[in-house]
C-alpha cells in the first residue's frame, strides 16, 4: 500500500495532530494546559479531542482535584498506534527512510 493510503485523516487537523504529539507518550493532560498549549481557538481545541475520542484514540476523563473539576485528555493505545503509523507513512512520503 503506497504511504499516501496509510494516512490518518483523523490526524489532518494540525490540532488534532499536535495533541496526540503531546499526548503520545501516554501522560494525561489537563484541558486547560492543552489551551495553554494550543492558544487561539478553544472551538478547534474542542473539536480536536472529540475527533480522537470519536476514534478512540483518547479518552477525556472527568476529575476532582482540590475541590474543583476538569477535563483529562490521554491517549490510548489504539491511538498511540495509529499516530506512529501516520508518522512512519509521513517520513516514508519524506523520504527519511532513504537515508
Amino acid at each position: 500500500m503506497e504511504p499516501v493510503a496509510r494516512l490518518d485523516d483523523t490526524f489532518a487537523p494540525s490540532i488534532a495532530f499536535g495533541l496526540m504529539a503531546v499526548l503520545n507518550d501516554g501522560a494525561d493532560l489537563e484541558v486547560e494546559t492543552l489551551r495553554r498549549i494550543f492558544p487561539g481557538d478553544s472551538g478547534g481545541l474542542r473539536d480536536a479531542i472529540r475527533r480522537l475520542e470519536a476514534q478512540r484514540f483518547v479518552v477525556v476523563d472527568r476529575r476532582l482535584l482540590r475541590a474543583t473539576g476538569g477535563d483529562w485528555v490521554r491517549s490510548t493505545r489504539k491511538g498511540r498506534m495509529a499516530f506512529a503509523a501516520h508518522l512512519a507513512a509521513l517520513r516514508e512520503i519524506a523520504g527519511a527512510d532513504e537515508a
